[in-house]
């Protein structure tokens, strides 16, 4: 059939809802007992998701002295080393936010989060997530270790101390403006709910998290 113009996919599956709609009032009324329209031309198609990750310039702003400013010069370091542990390590928000004390540890000579869900307080997403996370060196070189016997000193619990776990929130619930004010300094703007750093692929570190 040559210049014609044909209907896309949606707008057939938009006048096969309508149709089967007014079945289904048919069928409420009496009128008929099938609704020969229902899940017909239902689309095949899987929606693409493209991810949009930070790139080596955004991370340079991102990871740069704005971020002190807006962190360890308001006496909120959380904003500082939850950020930089997320980009150095590829965990999620919730998790790094909902990190004890006794979570930092050193095994055989190496210093790991110990990511667990051991307490009614903490949350992982798989049963699977649970794990250990290697800290990165640049971390190390940063003062992390410095920041942790910090908050020890105080009595602590919690690695992040100012982070609270309300009835129906999360500890990771208050960084939630972090993730909005770095998505801002980017020209981000949907709303997300972790940093996009580039993730691992098939279980090997990005050069971020390696520091290769």
């Amino acid at each position: 059939m040559k210049h014609v113009k044909l209907i896309s996919t949606s707008t057939i599956s938009k006048y096969t809802k309508n149709v089967s709609a007014l079945f289904n009032w048919a069928i409420k009324q009496g009128y008929t007992r099938d609704n020969v329209f229902q899940g017909k031309l239902e689309s095949t198609r899987k929606k693409q998701v493209i991810e949009k990750y930070f790139t080596p310039d955004e991370l340079d702003l991102v990871l740069g002295d704005s971020l002190k400013k807006y962190s360890l010069n308001k006496n909120r370091p959380e904003r500082y080393w939850i950020t930089m542990i997320s980009a150095y390590s590829g965990t999620r928000l919730n998790e790094i936010c909902q990190l004890d004390l006794s979570d930092i540890q050193e095994q055989d000579g190496i210093w790991i989060f110990n990511l667990t869900n051991d307490l009614e307080d903490k949350s992982i997403k798989t049963k699977s997530g649970n794990r250990i996370v290697p800290i990165h060196p640049h971390l190390l070189d940063l003062g992390f270790l410095d920041y942790v016997e910090e908050v020890r000193n105080q009595k602590q619990v919690k690695l992040f101390p100012n982070l609270k776990k309300g009835s129906t929130s999360s500890y990771g619930s208050a960084i939630s403006q972090v993730v909005r004010k770095i998505s801002e300094q980017v020209g981000y703007q949907e709303d997300r709910q972790e940093l996009p750093f580039v993730p691992t692929y098939g279980g090997q570190p990005t050069d971020l998290q390696t520091g290769v």
